[in-house]
């Protein structure tokens, strides 16, 4: 089985689209299910205005009879609610030779604009930048939440935390809530740490009054999955590499990190572990099979 989904549309255009291809026949899937995750994309103390304007749902347009999916792609969309206030600027025709409205001929520092309009040949970066848009992620959130809903027939949790924004530090707790993402969502800024997400919501104040953004850091935890998935023996199928080429396809990640990350690479060995490898010890494995030794 291989997952693979595309989305289409642009920020203020008339919807979003999204075709999930992969997921087997006779999974049982409700509009609410996606709905949910949707719902949790637009929660969050600080969030931009357009947060507040829209009021995502998705429309089965394929792949889905009574209930479940058909083993045919999966085919979703998501009105946007402020195409309204867009129709005219972001028609997909108008009269030909009429000037664009709303035209953007300054590329913003550190987007894609400059280089969109220089690879595709634009006048307007419009045509890029509604693209580029961080309101694509809807469509992958609709996506994953049926990705999600697969795993779950496993026995596969997936969650988050926030655990850092604008350089304040959350302590999670070593033993994680189960699920995650309940505990998390109890928190208005998604941290375990009720004394960090005062000083986090402070945190944001300040920036917002001072018109600026803050960054942070995630941790994403999966539990119950079973060994096995991706693959060792060639590069694309590695499910690390996988992993993190998904999450920095997202504009605004700029870092990915498994297990200790970054963190590993400025860490010396553990004397404790250096110790307990030493020698040719090795585990047994399958159960009751002599253990290979090394000399």
């Amino acid at each position: 089985m291989h997952l693979r989904f595309v989305t289409a549309g642009e920020s203020h255009g008339k919807a979003l689209a999204v075709i999930v291809e992969g997921l087997p026949a006779g999974l049982p899937v409700t509009a609410e299910w996606v709905d949910r995750d949707l719902a949790r994309r637009m929660q969050g103390y600080g969030r931009g205005a357009r947060m507040k304007i829209e009021r995502d749902r998705i429309e089965w347009i394929a792949g889905v009879r009574a209930g479940e999916t058909l083993g045919s792609p999966v085919a979703m969309l998501i009105h946007n609610r402020d195409w309204t206030n867009w129709q005219e600027i972001m028609a997909a025709e108008g009269p030909a030779g009429e000037p664009r409205r709303r035209r953007v001929t300054r590329p913003r520092p550190g987007h894609v604009d400059l280089s969109g309009v220089l690879k595709y040949d634009r006048v307007d970066a419009r045509d890029v930048l509604e693209r580029a848009s961080a309101r694509e992620t809807a469509a992958r959130v609709a996506a994953g939440a049926l990705a999600r809903r697969l795993l779950d027939e496993f026995g596969v949790e997936v969650g988050s935390h926030v655990v850092s924004m604008g350089g304040i530090e959350a302590r999670a707790p070593a033993d994680l809530p189960v699920p995650l993402n309940d505990a998390a969502d109890r928190s208005e800024v998604r941290v375990l740490d009720p004394a960090a997400a005062a000083a986090i919501i402070a945190r944001v104040d300040r920036a917002r009054n001072d018109g600026d953004t803050l960054g942070g850091e995630v941790e994403v935890v999966a539990r119950g999955v079973v060994a096995g998935l991706g693959s060792h023996v060639s590069w694309d199928r590695k499910l690390d590499g996988r992993l993190a080429g998904i999450l920095m396809s997202i504009p605004a990640v700029k870092g990915v990190e498994i297990g200790l990350g970054f963190v590993a690479a400025r860490r010396s060995r553990d004397p404790r572990w250096a110790a307990a490898t030493s020698g040719s010890r090795w585990v047994s494995w399958p159960p009751g099979r002599p253990p290979a030794r090394r000399s």
